[in-house]
Protein backbone atom coordinates (compact mmCIF):
# COMPACT_ATOMS: atom_id res chain seq x y z
CA UNK A 1 0.00 0.00 0.00
CA UNK A 2 1.13 3.22 -0.70
CA UNK A 3 1.85 5.85 1.68
CA UNK A 4 -0.74 8.96 1.88
CA UNK A 5 0.40 12.71 1.81
CA UNK A 6 -1.88 15.78 2.02
CA UNK A 7 -3.06 18.20 -0.27
CA UNK A 8 -1.12 20.86 1.41
CA UNK A 9 2.07 18.91 0.69
CA UNK A 10 1.24 18.09 -2.69
CA UNK A 11 0.35 21.64 -3.54
CA UNK A 12 3.09 23.32 -1.58
CA UNK A 13 6.01 21.34 -4.12
CA UNK A 14 4.49 23.04 -7.66
CA UNK A 15 3.99 26.23 -5.55
CA UNK A 16 7.76 26.13 -4.18
CA UNK A 17 8.88 25.94 -7.76
CA UNK A 18 6.20 27.76 -9.96
CA UNK A 19 4.84 30.26 -6.54
CA UNK A 20 1.86 32.02 -8.30
CA UNK A 21 1.32 30.13 -11.40
CA UNK A 22 0.14 26.98 -10.26
CA UNK A 23 -3.51 25.11 -9.41
CA UNK A 24 -5.37 26.42 -6.30
CA UNK A 25 -4.90 24.09 -3.31
CA UNK A 26 -9.14 23.57 -3.81
CA UNK A 27 -7.92 22.69 -7.46
CA UNK A 28 -5.22 20.20 -6.20
CA UNK A 29 -8.33 18.82 -3.54
CA UNK A 30 -10.32 17.81 -6.09
CA UNK A 31 -7.79 16.49 -8.40
CA UNK A 32 -6.78 13.94 -5.14
CA UNK A 33 -10.48 13.11 -4.59
CA UNK A 34 -10.98 12.09 -8.42
CA UNK A 35 -8.00 10.05 -8.32
CA UNK A 36 -9.26 8.56 -5.26
CA UNK A 37 -12.11 7.45 -6.95
CA UNK A 38 -10.40 5.88 -9.15
CA UNK A 39 -9.45 7.99 -11.90
CA UNK A 40 -6.26 7.19 -13.77
CA UNK A 41 -5.19 9.48 -16.45
CA UNK A 42 -5.24 13.87 -16.19
CA UNK A 43 -6.14 13.84 -19.91
CA UNK A 44 -9.64 15.71 -20.21
CA UNK A 45 -12.33 13.17 -20.67
CA UNK A 46 -14.92 13.22 -23.90
CA UNK A 47 -17.78 15.55 -23.72
CA UNK A 48 -20.89 15.42 -25.94
CA UNK A 49 -23.16 18.07 -25.90
CA UNK A 50 -26.28 18.24 -28.06
CA UNK A 51 -28.68 21.41 -28.45
CA UNK A 52 -30.43 23.37 -30.79
CA UNK A 53 -28.29 26.40 -31.28
CA UNK A 54 -30.96 28.13 -33.13
CA UNK A 55 -32.27 30.14 -29.96
CA UNK A 56 -28.53 30.67 -28.14
CA UNK A 57 -26.16 33.62 -28.43
CA UNK A 58 -24.10 33.16 -30.94
CA UNK A 59 -21.31 36.24 -30.24
CA UNK A 60 -19.74 36.18 -27.07
CA UNK A 61 -19.97 39.47 -25.32
CA UNK A 62 -15.96 39.34 -24.03
CA UNK A 63 -13.23 37.49 -24.87
CA UNK A 64 -13.11 34.15 -23.76
CA UNK A 65 -9.74 33.16 -22.44
CA UNK A 66 -8.07 29.80 -22.05
CA UNK A 67 -9.45 27.06 -19.29
CA UNK A 68 -12.54 29.84 -18.59
CA UNK A 69 -15.65 28.71 -18.03
CA UNK A 70 -18.51 30.33 -19.18
CA UNK A 71 -22.63 29.38 -19.42
CA UNK A 72 -24.75 30.22 -22.11
CA UNK A 73 -28.43 31.26 -21.63
CA UNK A 74 -30.79 31.27 -24.20
CA UNK A 75 -32.34 34.53 -25.34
Amino acid sequence: MGTWTSVSDIHRLPQSVYRDDVMSRQTVGRWCSMFNEGRQSVEDEERFVACDWGDWITQPTAPILPRQTFTFFPH
